[in-house]
């Protein structure tokens, strides 16, 4: 079986892609650098295929700010994408992505989520497949609004849906909104990420009867909530309004 791992630290990355061979072992379970052919659990053979190392200095300013900062994420996520393209082209069948600690501690650590969430649709086909509805879902809904409000087709979107859909993860927000609009079961990312922010949200479905609600009439104006709150006065926003159609 040939396996992949990549190793992100607060200074280098490192990628590892190798051929296991007899006794089960899994790539998991290699502590990572090493010589070409060594032994993992169960007495399998490890033999290197490629191995790479690039030094993106993720941690840079961590330390002072708390958050990972824009430059070194791009560095990062170049790397990342760099042995993506690898791993594809060595036809690996099992992944495993770890990282630094920063990852998970900094202020914007949403960002590896992302890159986890992506890393997965790679090896898992069962979720890919579920994505790949998501995607769908929404191009056909989108379809449908723009049917029944005399919109049409975009040309320059068709095809394209949002949030990465349907072979990577790219924003949060959009998968949240998808998930939050379709309700459950629908977007497996989307749901996911409405867990995540579970103590400062609701995973129930959102939308406007007139407004998104599909089988209520076309609206003659955009009825959502961020437009009531930007025709009411500053004093009042957030505070009910009884002299409004409201939602």
């Amino acid at each position: 079986m040939r396996v992949g791992a990549i190793d992100c630290g607060t200074n280098s990355i490192r990628l590892l892609i190798a051929d296991v061979e007899s006794g089960g072992g899994d790539v998991a379970s290699n502590g990572g650098v090493g010589s070409n052919v060594g032994n993992v659990d169960g007495g399998s053979r490890l033999t290197d295929v490629v191995r790479l190392m690039r030094v993106v200095r993720l941690g840079q300013g961590v330390d002072a700010t708390g958050r990972l900062a824009e430059e070194a994420l791009e560095r990062t996520f170049t790397a990342v994408e760099e042995y993506a393209g690898l791993m594809r082209e060595h036809g690996v069948e099992q992944i495993r992505f770890v990282a630094t600690s920063a990852t998970r501690d900094a202020e914007n650590r949403q960002v590896f989520l992302m890159t986890e969430m992506s890393e997965r649709l790679l090896r898992d086909e069962e979720l890919a497949a579920a994505y790949q509805a998501a995607h769908e879902h929404y191009l056909a809904v989108r379809d449908e609004i723009g049917e029944r409000t005399g919109v049409g087709p975009v040309p320059e979107i068709a095809g394209v849906s949002a949030g990465g859909m349907p072979v990577r993860v790219k924003c949060l927000h959009v998968l949240v909104g998808h998930s939050l609009a379709a309700g459950p079961g629908i977007n497996p990312l989307g749901d996911e990420a409405l867990e995540q922010i579970r103590p400062w949200w609701t995973v129930d479905r959102c939308y406007c009867a007139g407004a998104w609600d599909e089988a209520g009439p076309v609206p003659a104006k955009d009825l959502s909530r961020h437009v009531k709150t930007q025709e009411q006065k500053p004093a009042t926003v957030g505070m009910p309004n009884t002299n409004q159609e409201g939602h």
